[in-house]
Parts: structure tokens; C-alpha cells; sequence
């Protein structure tokens, strides 16, 4: 007895959910209120810096440390000092291919970022070079400023209190037509061949 009066009811519910999709037999409502979504939920985004253009060299940038301007590092390389070292962290294989700041070393940073930690025998076997003294100024550089960001931060850990940074880079430096000096390969590449 039941079944014959459950059967109406429910071919009344299968024709008006086949009829109307579900999203229409949902009730419809406003929001009253604002809905306030967790912050994680929305995606971080690192702030990015770009070189600005001043007149002086900051000397301490928004990190702490110094930095430099293209102006300044014209002035660096045109006045060259042995307590000042301009250090291009770029690849072997970059600096091979655009050339580098004119009197810059290479410390390749990406495959060596413990260049600073290691000792100084263990550094003149990677590199190639003697490692700069903690009392030179060490000006870092890279291909746009993400690098010798880094390596600024690094050294400065280790100890080296006057490294600074040129955030603008190579992309500024060939871009406003700075000097550039042919690279060629002195030191080890990575893998320790002359």
C-alpha cells in the first residue's frame, strides 16, 4: 500500500530535478555581509626592486649594506683601488658570451654559494684566484641583480662588513653602454678545469 502512494511523490521529485538543473533548484541569496577569505588563500607575491636613478651611491641601501648606482661604478672603475673589488657572479658560459664589467673577478655563485664559508685554500682551488681579505670592499653584480643580492647577503654573514651590492647589474650597465671588457676564462670553471 505504501508503494502506490510513494510513486507519484517521487517520479514528482525525478521530473523536476531532470527538468531543472540543480543549480536552479538551489535557493538564491544575497550576501549581507562581506566574506573575509583567510590570507593564506591569496597568493604571495616577493616584492621586486629595481635600481633607482640617484645622484649618489646609498650608503646603506634598504638591506643595510651599500649600493651602487651605474654612476658610481663608472667612478669605481675609473678610479681602481686595491681595497675595492668588483665581483661578477654571472657563469663562465655568461661572461664568455657578453664580457663583464672592466677589472671585475669572477666567483661564480650558483654552483659555488658557499664561496665565502669555505677556506682559503679550498677557494683558490675553485676559483682560481686568492680570496679577497674581509677589509676589501667587495662590490657584487650579476646579470640582474637577483645573484649579487645573494652573494651580497653571503659574504656579509661570513664576515665581509664592507661587501655592497650594484643592483642594476649587467642589464643596466650594457644598457646605458658601460665599458665591457672581454672575458676570457680565466680561473676554473666548475668542475675544476683550468
Amino acid at each position: 500500500m505504501a508503494t502506490p502512494r510513494l510513486s507519484p511523490v517521487l517520479l514528482r521529485t525525478l521530473r523536476s530535478s531532470i527538468a531543472y538543473p540543480a543549480r536552479l533548484q538551489a535557493p538564491l541569496h544575497t550576501i549581507s555581509h562581506p566574506i573575509a577569505l583567510p590570507a593564506a588563500t591569496y597568493a604571495y607575491q616577493l616584492p621586486r626592486y629595481y635600481s633607482k636613478k640617484k645622484d649618489k651611491d646609498s650608503p646603506t641601501g634598504k638591506f643595510g649594506w651599500k649600493e651602487y648606482t651605474f654612476d658610481g661604478m663608472q667612478k669605481a672603475i675609473s678610479s681602481p683601488s686595491p681595497h675595492r673589488i668588483i665581483v661578477d657572479v654571472r657563469e663562465p658560459s655568461e661572461l664568455l658570451e657578453m664580457g663583464t664589467i672592466p677589472g671585475a673577478i669572477n666567483i661564480p655563485i650558483m654552483h659555488n654559494p658557499d664561496s665565502f664559508a669555505i677556506s682559503d685554500e679550498e677557494f683558490k682551488q675553485r676559483h682560481g684566484i686568492e680570496r679577497p681579505g674581509k677589509d676589501k670592499e667587495l662590490i657584487f653584480f650579476c646579470m640582474a641583480g637577483v645573484r649579487s643580492h645573494a652573494a651580497t647577503g653571503a659574504a656579509r654573514d661570513w664576515g665581509w662588513t664592507k661587501a655592497a651590492d650594484y643592483p642594476g647589474s649587467w642589464n643596466q650597465w650594457s644598457w646605458l653602454g658601460g665599458k665591457v671588457q672581454k672575458w676570457e676564462g680565466g680561473g676554473k670553471d666548475r668542475e675544476g678545469k683550468s
